[in-house]
């Protein structure tokens, strides 16, 4: 994930003490903290569930371009024969089952920076969806280190979210391939595990 890896460094390194922050209501902070736990919700009962979709068309549009799919093929078979073949079938197979597709398995939380500016009120455009809200609002503010052992233990994965037009979108897939084109002999020397499959097969995108 390229853009994801410029955009963490990016971030970690212009921020000698990088911090985020969750807003949300007293309730909902009182149970985060007493039960130590973060809830997410299912983007299939938020507004914006659509944003699941618009991955899926963006990936629809480069793979329908002959010369993606084939670079794809290219890259990925290269490493081990029949897996990009494979790869799409089991992405194509798993998004019409209801049980584990992306756009019914998704759930979401909301995580942004945190500003130093912002320490004293907050940032105000997201004080402003909380506003209809009857309860006190909160900003809980929490430090994620750049690397932590319980993150790569638990096999967790923390991504900035990128909001891209389909150009940028599909520029980056095909960076994507290039690198695996460019690094197939390190690919070779990796051994999948069935932890690995279900990892891909029940992956969860946390924002």
């Amino acid at each position: 994930m390229p853009e994801a890896r410029r955009l963490r460094n990016a971030f970690y390194q212009s921020n000698p003490d990088p911090r985020f922050v969750h807003y949300t209501n007293a309730d909902a902070a009182l149970g985060i903290i007493d039960k130590k736990r973060l809830w997410l919700r299912n983007t299939t009962s938020m507004i914006d569930y659509r944003e699941v979709h618009h991955g899926f068309t963006l990936l629809l549009e480069w793979f329908n371009t002959g010369e993606n799919r084939s670079s794809f093929l290219q890259a990925f078979d290269g490493v081990q024969p029949g897996a990009a073949a494979e790869a799409i079938k089991l992405f194509d197979d798993n998004w019409k089952r209801a049980d584990i597709a992306v756009h019914t398995q998704t759930y979401i939380g909301s995580v942004s920076e945190h500003d130093p500016a912002e320490d004293e009120h907050g940032r105000l455009s997201m004080w402003r969806a909380f506003g209809v809200n009857a309860s006190a609002r909160v900003a809980l503010v929490f430090r994620v280190p750049s690397f932590s052992g319980a993150i790569e233990f638990l096999r967790c994965n923390f991504s900035p979210v990128a909001y891209l037009d389909s150009n940028r979108a599909h520029a980056i897939f095909a960076e994507v391939v290039q690198n695996a084109l460019a690094q197939q002999e390190f690919l070779k020397t990796l051994r999948i595990t069935k932890l690995d499959i279900f990892v891909v097969r029940r992956g969860c995108d946390v924002r």
